[in-house]
């Protein structure tokens, strides 16, 4: 009787930047006569850019750990649904390398199910802040990092109340800000606790400032 094959773990690796839209390598854990499940685990994928978010991560059910970095993001590639559906994500680092033609929106549902069921701990990083949360979004996040490579913090604040930001959960714990490296000073901080505050007081807010 053959048994099932679970990958515990996959690499994909490049010594410089290129674009693929298959994988280029596996580490296996088994043996050789084993069949292949869709038990991936930890998924990271280093110093490599996909054109998109590849079709065939929705097929690992079992991904709870997932670093990927894309050139772009597009609605109608349904890129963000497929990782939407993955029942057993918990951590997403996301990285678009390109500023988005539309803005990215984070839905509450994929395919009539709950959007990313199981996801508490959310990276992403986005050339400009194109990024909204429809209401219900990522129920059991509990901590959340944006890397923006905009002009300065007057942007991201504007930005914050029509990216849906009082639709973050309850259960929210953390928020790490980055601006382009630039350094917050005390007004900035003051604004930015205040707006985040507004809709959930007990969020522990971080970026970096002068102070």
């Amino acid at each position: 009787m053959p048994c099932t094959l679970c990958l515990k773990d996959f690499t994909i690796a490049a010594a410089s930047r290129a674009f693929l839209s298959t994988v280029i390598c596996v580490t296996l854990i088994g043996s050789a006569h084993c069949l292949v499940s869709h038990a991936i685990f930890k998924g990271s994928i280093f110093g490599v850019w996909f054109p998109r978010i590849p079709k065939w991560i929705a097929q690992l059910h079992d991904l709870y750990n997932l670093e990927l970095v894309v050139r772009e993001v597009v609605p109608e590639d349904d890129g963000i649904d497929i990782l939407a559906g993955l029942p057993s994500l918990v951590h997403l680092w996301l990285v678009i390398k390109q500023d988005p033609e539309e803005t990215v929106v984070i839905p509450s549902t994929s395919n009539t199910a709950v959007a990313f069921p199981a996801l508490k701990h959310l990276k992403f990083c986005c050339p400009k802040q194109l990024l909204a949360l429809e209401a219900g979004a990522l129920p059991r996040l509990q901590n959340l990092e944006l890397r923006l490579t905009v002009a300065g913090w007057e942007e991201v604040i504007k930005w914050l109340e029509p990216a849906g930001i009082e639709h973050l959960p309850a259960g929210l714990k953390r928020i790490f800000l980055y601006c382009n490296r630039n350094l917050a000073d005390k007004a900035t901080l003051s604004t930015l606790k205040s707006v985040f505050h507004m809709h959930h007081p007990d969020v522990d807010l971080w970026l970096p400032s002068t102070n």
